[in-house]
């Protein structure tokens, strides 16, 4: 039985304090534990990495190049002629509805007609 007493005791002495200093590691020592692992986490905390540009200036130059590839393929596989024709208004060949010119009263660069 007194046994007993001495552990109640102990429990009425001890729970007091415990409490007091429960609230008094949380007012004090939590915070600044709180700010030092906070400080340390940003000090870790490693710098992300910087950014290339070059391989999308690659990636547009050589975009570039293939476009202008590619219409060189295509005006060289429309012959020689065609890029002459791509001079003429209308960009086509006359036709019968068209009739040639070649007969006809010309005129030189200064306006005077010449006959053929």
């Amino acid at each position: 039985m007194t046994a007993v007493q001495g552990v109640y005791g102990a429990r009425v002495w001890a729970a007091p304090r415990l409490e007091r200093m429960g609230q008094t590691l949380q007012e004090r020592v939590a915070p600044r534990m709180s700010a030092m692992l906070s400080a340390t986490a940003r000090r870790i905390d490693p710098v992300p990495p910087r950014r290339r540009r070059w391989p999308l200036l690659a990636a547009g130059i050589i975009m570039i190049a293939g476009g202008g590839a590619a219409a060189a393929v295509l005006l060289n596989r429309r012959g020689p002629g065609s890029i002459a024709e791509l001079g003429r208004p209308g960009g086509a060949r006359p036709s019968a509805a068209q009739p040639d010119m070649a007969g006809a009263d010309t005129a030189d660069v200064n306006g005077h007609m010449q006959a053929p």
